[in-house]
C-alpha cells in the first residue's frame, strides 16, 4: 500500500535513520508501494541525503507509476534590547550583556517594514564571495580524493609553519642530529603509562610517522591539540630515532601584530543566524520586533545570514511533528517573505547550514536554484564556508558544524562559550580539522583551510551567543531565532534567543542585541 502523504514518507525515511531531497521524497509518495521502497533505500543508499539518482535505482527498472513525474515538484503557491560591546574579552563573562534605554517594539505584521526603508539613504556596495563551493565540487569520494584532500591540507598549513621553524621530513629526522624541528598532522593524542602528566602524540608526514613525547610542562599545550591538525614542534630526538622530547609546539596561527582592514565610511552589518523557520518553536514575534528595528537603522546596510535559514524537512527523526508545516518550499517561501518585508535596500548575504537543504558534508554548496526563487534580488546565496568581503571587511561566514566537535574534544571549550572554539579554529587555521567527526567532503582542495586571516570570523550552529577579539580577529556567533527545542531540553540546553550583532564596519566594535517581548 502507498503512504498517505509525503509527511509520512519523511517521517518513515527518518525512522530508517535517512535524509531525502524533497524531489526523491515526491518520487517515494507517488510509488505504488511505498513501504518497500523505503527498505529497499535503507538497504543501498551509502550517502548521507537520499537523491531521486537513488530512488530510480532502488525502483530497478525506472518509473514505479506511469503518472509520477519524472521532473522537480512544482514549488506550492505562497501566501527587550541588550547590547555587547566586543573588546579583548568574552561578551558573555565580561558583562557586557546589559539592558540599554533602547527598547525595540514589535508590529503587527511584515508589510510595515518595507514601508519604513522606503525613503531611506542607505548605498550597500557590492559584496565580493570568495572561497565559496559553490559550482566547484569535483568530489566523488574515491580514496584518491581523501588523499589529495589531506596532502592539500598539510602543504599549505606547513608552509605557514615553515616561516617559523626550518623543519626536516620524518624520515630524514634522524640523520641530522639530536636536536630537530618536525611538521606533521596528529594522528593521536594520549596519556603515558608511566606518568598520566606527560601526553603521547603521534603525528606523520608525507614521509612516515613518530611519536612526541609533550612532558607535564606542556600539558596545556596538549590538550588544545586534536586529531588531522597540523603543528610544528621544535625538541630532541631520542637515540633510537624513534620519539622526540618536545621542547616546543608552534601553531599555524594567526600573525600576532597585523592590522584589520575597516569600512572607510560609518556602516553597519548586522550578523544573525539559524533563523528555522518552519519549526514550531521558531520565534516569530521577536523576529517581528528585529524587522522593525532593522527599518529604522539607516546606517545598517548589510544583513548576514550564518545557514539554518528554515527548519528543514527529515532532518531527524521525529522531526515533522516540531515542523508548522513538512513542505521545504513552504519553509523558504515564509522566509522570503520575512526578508522581503525588511527594507529592500539593505543586502542580504546567506550562506547554508546542515538544517539547508543542501548537502550534509562540508564545504557545502549555496541553495539550489528552485529554492531561490521566491526571494528578492538583494538576497544572494553562498556556499559554507565563504569568506563576504563588505565595505573592504573580509568576514568569514561559517555555519559552525565543528564547534560540537571541539567542545567534546578539548577541556577548555564549551558549548555556551561558542567563541572558544573559534579561537582555536584561528589557532589552527582550519574550521574543521577533525575528520570524522564532522563530515566533510574530499575536495581537490580543502575549502576549510584557513589561508586568509580574516576581520571576522562568525558563526551559528549551537544556538548561543559568544563574542571575543583574537589577535584583531573578531570572532561572533549570534545565537538562533528558536526556542528550546524537545532535544535542547532532553539535553539541559539553554539557546540564546532573539540576538543580533550589530557590527560597525568602520571601527569593528560589535553590539549584541536581543530582541524579546
Amino acid at each position: 500500500m502507498p503512504l498517505s502523504s509525503e509527511s509520512e514518507v519523511v517521517r518513515r525515511l527518518a525512522e530508517e535513520g535517512l535524509n531525502a531531497s524533497p524531489d526523491a521524497v515526491a518520487r517515494i509518495a507517488g510509488s505504488t508501494d511505498t513501504e518497500a521502497l523505503v527498505r529497499a533505500l535503507a538497504r543501498t543508499t551509502d550517502g548521507p541525503v537520499v537523491t531521486r539518482e537513488d530512488v530510480v535505482a532502488a525502483e530497478g527498472t525506472g518509473p514505479v507509476d506511469s503518472d509520477t513525474d519524472d521532473s522537480l515538484p512544482d514549488p506550492p503557491e505562497g501566501p527587550g534590547d541588550t547590547t555587547a560591546r566586543s573588546g579583548s574579552g568574552d561578551a558573555r563573562t565580561d558583562g557586557a550583556l546589559s539592558p540599554t534605554d533602547e527598547s525595540p517594539s514589535s508590529i503587527d505584521g511584515y508589510g510595515s517594514s518595507r514601508t519604513a526603508g522606503s525613503s531611506s539613504t542607505r548605498s550597500p556596495s557590492p559584496v565580493d564571495v570568495s572561497k565559496d563551493i559553490t559550482g566547484e565540487s569535483t568530489c566523488t569520494g574515491e580514496y584518491s580524493d581523501f588523499v589529495t584532500y589531506f596532502r592539500d591540507r598539510f602543504d599549505r598549513l606547513s608552509g605557514m609553519l615553515r616561516s617559523r621553524i626550518q623543519p626536516r621530513t620524518i624520515e630524514s629526522a634522524a640523520s641530522g642530529g639530536k636536536e630537530v624541528a618536525l611538521v606533521g598532522m596528529v594522528n593521536d593524542v594520549r596519556t603515558t603509562s608511566s606518568d598520566r602528566d606527560n601526553r603521547l602524540v603521534e603525528v606523520e608526514d608525507p614521509t612516515g610517522e613518530i611519536r612526541l613525547l609533550l612532558s607535564d610542562e606542556h600539558v596545556d599545550v596538549a590538550e588544545t591539540l586534536v586529531v588531522d591538525e597540523v603543528i610544528g614542534v621544535e625538541g630532541r630526538l631520542s637515540d633510537d630515532g624513534g620519539l622526540v622530547f618536545v621542547e616546543e609546539v608552534h601553531f599555524p596561527e594567526v600573525p600576532p601584530r597585523r592590522e584589520p582592514s575597516t569600512a572607510s565610511r560609518e556602516v553597519k552589518a548586522v550578523l544573525v543566524s539559524d533563523i528555522h523557520v518552519g519549526s514550531e518553536t521558531f520565534v516569530r514575534e521577536r523576529w517581528e520586533m528585529f524587522a522593525d528595528w532593522i527599518a529604522r537603522q539607516e546606517d545598517v546596510e548589510y544583513l548576514l545570514v550564518g545557514g539554518d535559514m528554515v527548519e528543514g524537512v527529515g532532518v531527524y527523526p521525529g522531526q515533522d511533528d516540531e515542523l508548522t508545516t513538512v513542505d521545504i518550499y513552504e519553509q523558504y517561501r515564509d522566509c522570503a517573505e520575512m526578508f522581503d518585508a525588511l527594507p529592500e535596500d539593505i543586502e542580504i548575504v546567506t550562506i547554508t547550514g546542515n538544517h539547508d537543504s543542501v548537502r550534509l558534508a562540508e564545504p557545502q554548496p549555496a541553495l539550489d536554484e528552485r529554492f531561490r526563487e521566491p526571494f528578492g534580488e538583494n538576497v544572494s546565496f553562498h556556499g559554507n564556508p565563504s569568506i563576504v568581503t563588505v565595505e573592504g571587511v573580509d568576514v568569514l561566514m561559517y555555519h559552525g558544524m565543528s564547534l560540537n566537535p571541539f567542545a567534546e574534544s578539548l577541556p577548555h571549550v564549551e558549548i555556551e562559550s561558542p567563541e572558544t572554539a573559534m579561537v582555536e579554529m584561528l589557532r589552527k587555521r582550519h574550521l574543521a580539522p577533525m575528520y570524522g567527526d564532522v563530515r566533510l567532503a574530499p575536495e581537490k582542495e580543502d575549502h576549510l583551510v584557513i589561508d586568509d586571516v580574516p576581520d571576522v570570523l562568525h558563526t551559528g550552529h549551537t544556538h548561543t551567543v559568544g563574542a571575543e577579539k583574537y589577535r584583531s580577529v573578531l570572532t561572533v556567533n549570534t545565537g538562533a531565532w528558536q526556542a528550546q527545542t524537545p532535544y535542547q531540553k532532553s539535553m539541559n540546553i539553554q539557546p540564546d534567543v532573539g540576538y543580533a550583532g550589530v557590527l560597525d564596519l568602520s571601527t569593528l566594535e560589535l553590539d549584541m542585541k536581543q530582541f524579546a517581548p
